[in-house]
This record gives structure tokens, C-alpha cells and sequence, in this order.
């Protein structure tokens, strides 16, 4: 895991957005004051990817890193795995109750560089992929990306501050469970287990085929009984053939002896039947009757429709009644019309009347008016003074002198001013009545006069319409002309519909007859028909002569048909006799005297058949028993070699004997690699061993090579070889577990350098640089206090603070 940019906003002193890029940036140190916020950085890579922050213990304690006073609290990290680039986001966000909850928890993979955005084209196939949508499928996913879980994570990759010796002082058995997983040793369980189940499936196969093999059993198939009786069927097929000739010859006899006894069985049926009807005169006396009863219809039905052809012509002569009807209709319309001119004319001549009369009356009011306003105003000028003395108010100007009016006047009437403004008042009055009245006669003078003029028009039209049609008296004659005419023919019409329906029911009885006659006829045909292989006598005219003649010489033919019935019986079973003797021999040959021959040649052959048939099959199934018994000894012998390797495989990775002697030869790998760095780090004074209980200890060339625990070190000795571990587990372990090294292509220190003598510093400024180019380079961040170690570094991330919030500045060394 290599961190690209880490982007944090309202986590611990970062209350403003703030972005950390470690881009390009392969060996960097973390400076800036105490509290500036140098070791939150390292906590906010922590939390973004497992949600936890190492200085807590309990990680629901997150809450506690949201900057003070802030309502939320986010973090971004896009970092890089194997070279593939991911995005991990946490966002928290506080309630108004205080409490503090992870509203957004995501793991994303981003395509590759130069797909989507830089060629639109490649837009569909690259796309980001989800690997976490919530908080619970968090962790999960980010121990399953770097294969490390958070407790790992902070003794191999980031080492914060208080744990730095953390692996070195771990008890042994802590130890060996962060090995196992780091190097993935439960592998070796899960083969065991997976050794052992393969054993038990590999015993319960072969029980399955040992089974097989006691069901397929001993063959008792014998090979010489069953080539004899393929001799047997064959010959007894080759006889068959070979009378095939002398059964067709008897065939052809039973069958033309069974077709003359199914003709003659149906003359001879034919003959019984025969038998004269008792009614035949009788129907013939009723058919003559019935026709007389026709023709009389048929002449009373012409009659009728000549009539009725007679009384059309006189209805078209006369002319459609509904055509005199609407003529007379409109003349009482003319009349009606002329009466009604009359009476709206009337009307018009006294509304113009009345008209004349109002607009005399209007001029009269009219002049009224003008004569009392000009005696009105007559009055008013006279009398000037009181009129304006009517506005005048206290302490406003005169509109005559302009001087300020401070009392006002005795109100004095003028004498003859009240009367003739009543007057005016009563002549206007009089004048708007006037008018009044006026409307109304302009508006019914122009109503009679619209109403007079519709009426007239109508009247025209009406008269116009009458132009070609006869008079009134003339229009009443022909309609009652029209009216005789059309009610002689609907009488007609009646008298025709009479005899017709009289016609239809003497044909109806005639058809009736006819059918039955032609039963009656067709079933002579049909008795004559039945036996004329015997040549019956011809029919004659008289229906009921020719059924005697026939029932007379059928009496006398049916010995002579059941005679011969009996000698085609006689030559069929001669033939089925022969035949069944042939088949007999035949079958006796092929299956033995103790079985029933079937009845026919066809039975016969299918039998031969079927016993070859079962014959080869039993020879097939015999050889595939004998294939199958060879495959499953085979498959036996499989089985058995390879439950013999799972079984000694799950025995010799059984009680993690195996797994033991792996984290044992890899501790002990790891505490030489680490006391090589120790050794260069103390310039040759100590060295770390592991002993025979898992404990490190450590050995101090410059006491005689004492060995003593890793405990009495001093905290500068504690850091140098704790920083050797941690060292040599980063760099080991990657060779071990390709796994693990996902995670561990960087490494964050966060401990102790100020502890450190100037000899003893660039001893470990010098292991920290070689670090970085180990494997292909390894990123290593450094938080420090100490000025000389982080000039060393090309890279610095000075953290700063100030009242409100820390920032960081990225700075390169020249």
C-alpha cells in the first residue's frame, strides 16, 4: 500500500480542508511543533482505511478525533496496491443530541490511467468499481486488499507513537498468530483439513465402487449354448423364407375364399330382406289428389296477381296520396298566412301612430326644459352675491375680493329662485318620461314592422311554392281519388297474399308426398340393389307388380346362395390347416416342442426376431460387464493410490508440527536480519537472539557479549532495536508473503528520534534512506522533532498551526 493523496477536513487539528500530497514522494519526514498535528496525519490514514485511530482503544471512540465544535468530519485517501490505484472515503457527522455516527463508508477502484479520461472512447470499458458501499463491508474489504488486519497494519506499516516496540516486547504466542496471518500459515491447516476430507471422500468412493464391483458379481454367461441357438433362429429364418411362396399361395386362397363368403353373406341378407310395403295403393291415390289440390292454387294465385297489377296502375294514375296531402296542406298554410298580413299590418299602422305621438310629446318636454333653465338662470344672475355666499366658508379667501372671510352671512332666500328650480326639476323630469316613452314606441314600431316583413315573406314563399299545383277545390278532388285507388289495391294485395300462402302450403303438402313416394321408391332400388349379383327381374311402371316379382324370385334363389356358403367355408379351412402345419414344423425347429406356435407367418418371423434381438443383447451386455468389472478394478486401484497420499499427507501436517517449524525458522530469520541492522545502528555493541521459548533477547558485545532481555534496554537502545525489528519484518516479510508485501510498500515511523545521540542518528538517518530503495523502493515517512534527521530526507511535510486550524506544506530539497 502506498499512499498518492490523503485529503482530511474536520479530523483533529485539520478543521479547514487540507491536502497532503505524497506524490513522488519516496523518503519524507512529518516536522512542525508539538501539537501542530504531525502524528494526526498518520492517525487519519488509519482511520480512512480500517476506521480506527491507533492512539484509541476502542475504536467506537472515533468521535473523538472530529475536530471540536465541527459537525463533520471527512477524510479521502487515494493510495495504490499492486498498480492499481483505490479511493477510501470515511465521513462522520455529529447529531444535535452530541452523538457522533459514520454517515458514508466507501472502498472504490479506480480505472487505469489513460482510459476513460483520456480517450472517450474507452469510456464504457472503464468504469470505477465498488468494493465497499457501507461501513460494515469496510473492513472486510481493506483486510482483504492489503492482508492486514488493523492490528497488523499498525505493528508492520505504520508505527505510532507508544507501539513502536510493540513487536518486540509481544509475547511469543502474539507474535506467532501475527506471523501466521502476515504469511497466510493457516493455509497449511486448511490443507491438512483439506487432506483429510479428500481421504474420507476418496474411502467412500471406493466403498461405492467395491459395491459396483459386488453387484456386477461372476458371469455365468455361456458363450456355446447361445451359438447354437443363433444356429437354431437362423435356420428356422432361412425355412421361413423359403416357404414364403406356399404361404403366399395360401393366403391368397384364404382371402379370395373370405371375400366370396362376406359377398354371397351379404346376397344372402339382401334376400331376407325383401318385403312389399302394405300401403303402397293408398299413397298412390292421396298423390293424385294433392296435385289436383296444386293446380287449383297455382290458377287462383295467378288470378290474384293480375288484380293487384291492375289496382297499381290505377294508384299510379291517380298519384301519391302523401303528394295532395302536402298540396292542401300548404294552401291552408296561404290563407292562414294571408290573414296573419292583415292582422300585422293593423299592428304596424298603430305603432307608427303611437310613434308620432311620443316624439310630439319628447319636444314638448324638451322645450319645457329650456324655458325653465333660462328662467332659472335669469334668477341666479340677479342674485349672484347669495349664490357664491352658498360656498363661502369661515377663514378661507373670498373668490370675489380675495380677502379672508371671518364670519359668514345671514342666509336670505331670493325671492321666485326656489319656485323655478322646482319647476326646472319637475320639467326635467317630465323630459326623461318623455324620452323614455319615445324608445319604447321607436323599438315596438320596428318590432311590427320585422315581424310584418317575416310574415310577408313567408307568404311568399308559400305562394311560390303553389305556383304549379292546382287550386284548392281541384287538390281535394284527386286527393280523394288518390285515397280510392290505394285502398282498392291494398285489398288486392291482401287477396293475393291470401292465395298465395294457399299455393305454399299445397306445394308444402305435394313435397311432403313426393319425398315419401320417393322413400317408398328408393326403397324397392335399395332392396334390388342388394342382390343384383344375383340379376333380379327389371322394375316395370306399376311400383307395386315389380315388389311382388321380386319378393317371388328372391324366395327362390337363397338355397342356392347358402349352398354355396358352404363350400367356400369347406376351402377356407383346408387352407388355414396347411398353413398352420407349415408354421408349426417351423417354430418346433426353432424354439423346441414345448412352446404354443403362434398363428400366422408375421407372428412367427417377429418371434425369431425378438430371440436374436435377445440373443445379441445378452452377448453385448455380457461383454459390457466384463468392460465395466476391467474399468472398476482400475478405478479401485486409482482410488486406493490416491487415498494413500491425502491420508499420509493429512498426517504429516496434522497437530501444526509443520506450521511450528515454518514460524520458528521465520522468527529466527527475522531476529537475524534484525540484529544485523541493531549491530550497524549501536556500531557493533549489540546484537538480537531468539531463544529456545520465543522470548528476544538481547547481546551486548561491549559486556562481554552478555545476553540479557530486551527489557534493560535503555529507551535510545529500546528504539534502535525496535526500529531494527520493525526494519527487518518490512523488508522480510515481503519476501515471505506476497500478500503481505501489498501492504507494505510503505512504512511510517513515529517514535523516539530525539532519544538519539548524533552517532547514533545518522546511523539510523543512513538505514532509513537504504530502506527506501530496497525492493524496487519503499516509501518511508518519518514524524519527527529533530531538525538534523529531517534535512537528511529530500521531502518534508511541514505541519503548522495557528488559532483556528493546522495546514501543511510540502518541501522539496534542492
Amino acid at each position: 500500500m502506498r499512499p498518492v493523496l490523503l485529503e482530511l477536513e474536520g479530523f483533529g487539528a485539520f478543521r479547514d480542508r487540507t491536502t497532503v500530497d505524497f506524490g513522488d514522494a519516496e523518503l519524507f519526514a512529518l516536522v512542525g511543533p508539538t501539537g501542530s498535528g504531525k502524528s494526526t496525519i498518520i492517525d487519519a490514514i488509519c482511520f480512512v482505511l480500517y476506521g480506527n485511530v491507533p492512539r484509541y482503544d476502542d475504536h467506537r471512540l472515533v468521535g473523538a478525533a472530529m475536530t471540536m465544535g465541527a459537525a463533520e468530519m471527512r477524510v479521502r485517501l487515494r493510495f495504490e496496491v499492486a498498480g492499481e490505484v483505490y479511493v477510501a472515503v470515511r465521513v462522520v457527522r455529529r447529531a444535535g443530541n452530541g452523538k457522533v455516527a459514520t454517515k458514508e463508508a466507501r472502498l472504490e477502484r479506480l480505472p487505469p490511467a489513460g482510459s476513460a479520461d483520456d480517450d472517450p472512447a474507452l469510456a464504457g470499458e472503464a468504469v470505477t468499481t465498488t468494493l465497499a458501499g457501507r461501513e460494515s463491508e469496510m473492513r472486510e474489504a481493506i483486510d482483504d486488499l492489503l492482508g492486514l488486519s488493523f492490528e497488523d497494519f499498525t505493528r508492520c506499516v505504520v508505527l505510532p507513537q507508544g507501539d513502536f516496540a510493540r513487536f518486540l516486547h509481544d509475547k511469543p504466542a502474539d507474535r506467532q498468530a501475527l506471523l501466521v496471518r502476515l504469511l497466510d500459515l493457516g493455509l497449511y491447516q486448511r490443507l491438512q483439513s483439506r487432506a483429510s476430507v479428500t481421504a474420507t471422500e476418496l474411502d467412500h468412493q471406493i466403498r461405492f465402487v467395491d459395491g459396483q464391483l459386488a453387484e456386477l458379481g461372476v458371469s455365468t454367461f455361456d458363450g456355446a449354448a447361445a451359438r447354437q441357438e443363433a444356429e437354431r433362429l437362423a435356420a428356422a429364418s432361412g425355412a421361413l423364407v423359403a416357404a414364403t411362396a406356399d404361404f403366399e399361395r395360401l393366403d391368397v386362397t384364404i382371402e379370395s375364399g373370405l371375400a366370396e363368403q362376406r359377398r354371397l353373406g351379404g346376397l344372402l341378407t339382401g334376400l331376407a330382406s325383401i318385403a312389399i310395403p302394405p300401403d303402397v295403393a293408398e299413397r298412390a291415390a292421396r298423390g293424385a289428389m294433392l296435385a289436383d289440390a296444386l293446380a287449383a292454387a297455382e290458377a287462383a294465385a295467378e288470378s290474384a296477381t293480375i288484380h293487384v297489377a291492375a289496382t297499381d296502375a290505377d294508384v299510379e294514375q291517380a298519384g301519391p296520396v302523401a303528394r295532395w296531402e302536402e298540396i292542401l296542406r300548404l294552401h291552408d298554410r296561404r290563407i292562414r298566412g294571408i290573414d296573419v298580413v292583415d292582422e300585422r299590418s293593423t299592428r304596424v299602422e298603430e305603432a307608427q301612430r303611437a310613434l308620432v305621438a311620443a316624439e310630439q310629446g319628447a319636444s314638448a318636454a324638451e322645450a319645457a326644459v329650456a324655458e325653465c333653465r333660462q328662467r332659472s338662470a335669469a334668477l341666479e344672475r340677479a342674485n349672484l352675491a347669495h349664490v357664491l355666499a352658498v360656498d363661502l366658508a369661515p377663514g378661507e379667501p373670498c373668490p370675489v375680493c380675495d380677502q379672508i372671510v371671518d364670519h359668514l352671512p345671514l342666509p336670505v332666500s331670493p325671492p321666485g329662485l326656489d319656485e323655478a328650480s322646482a319647476d326646472l326639476r319637475a320639467a326635467e323630469a317630465t323630459a326623461r318620461r318623455s324620452a323614455a316613452e319615445l324608445n319604447e314606441a321607436r323599438v315596438a314600431a320596428g318590432s311590427s314592422a320585422a315581424s310584418l316583413e317575416q310574415a310577408v315573406a313567408l307568404l311568399g314563399e308559400l305562394t311560390e311554392q303553389l305556383c304549379d299545383a292546382p287550386d284548392r277545390e281541384s287538390t281535394d278532388h284527386r286527393l280523394t281519388a288518390a285515397r280510392t285507388a290505394t285502398s282498392a289495391a291494398e285489398a288486392a294485395r291482401r287477396v293475393e297474399r291470401d292465395a298465395r300462402d294457399t299455393l305454399r302450403k299445397a306445394r308444402e303438402a305435394d313435397v311432403s308426398f313426393r319425398r315419401s313416394a320417393d322413400s317408398l321408391l328408393g326403397d324397392f332400388h335399395a332392396q334390388r340393389d342388394a342382390v343384383s349379383g344375383l340379376e333380379p327381374p327389371p322394375p316395370g311402371n306399376d311400383l307395386a307388380l315389380s315388389w311382388a316379382e321380386l319378393a317371388a324370385w328372391a324366395v327362390g334363389r337363397r338355397a342356392e346362395v347358402e349352398a354355396a356358403i358352404v363350400t367356400s367355408v369347406d376351402a377356407v379351412g383346408a387352407a388355414r390347416a396347411e398353413a398352420t402345419a407349415r408354421l408349426d414344423a417351423i417354430f418346433r425347429a426353432a424354439f423346441g416342442p414345448d412352446r404354443v406356435a403362434p398363428g400366422d407367418r408375421a407372428s412367427l418371423a417377429s418371434a425369431i426376431d425378438r430371440a436374436g434381438d435377445r440373443l445379441q443383447q445378452a452377448i453385448a451386455a455380457d461383454e459390457q460387464r466384463r468392460q465395466r468389472t476391467a474399468q472398476l478394478e482400475a478405478q479401485r486401484v486409482t482410488l486406493g493410490d490416491r487415498r494413500m497420499v491425502a491420508g499420509e499427507l493429512a498426517k504429516l501436517l496434522k497437530a501444526d508440527r509443520f506450521q511450528r517449524w515454518l514460524i520458528a525458522s521465520t522468527l529466527a530469520e527475522l531476529a537475524e536480519r534484525a540484529s544485523e541492522r541493531l549491530r550497524a545502528m549501536s556500531a557493533g555493541q549489540f546484537s538480537l537472539d531468539l531463544s529456545d521459548n520465543g522470548e528476544f533477547a538481547v547481546i551486548d558485545h561491549g559486556a562481554a557479549n552478555e545476553r540479557r532481555p530486551v527489557r534493560t534496554l535503555s529507551g535510545g537502545e529500546t528504539f534502535q532495536a525496535s526500529l531494527a525489528l520493525a526494519l527487518a519484518l518490512a523488508e522480510g516479510l515481503g519476501e515471505l508473503s506476497g500478500k503481505a508485501r501489498r501492504a507494505m510498500d510503505a512504512i511510517f515511523l513515529d517514535e523516539g528520534f530525539g532519544s538519539l545521540d548524533s552517532e547514533s542518528l545518522d546511523l539510523v538517518a543512513s538505514t532509513i534512506e537504504a530502506l527506501s530503495t530496497v525492493d524496487g523502493g519503499r516509501m518511508v515517512g518519518v514524524v519527527t522533532h529533530v531538525p538534523s534527521l529531517a534535512e537528511r530526507l529530500p521531502v518534508r511535510f511541514r505541519v503548522s498551526r495557528d488559532a483556528r486550524t493546522a495546514s501543511v506544506t510540502r518541501e522539496v530539497q534542492e
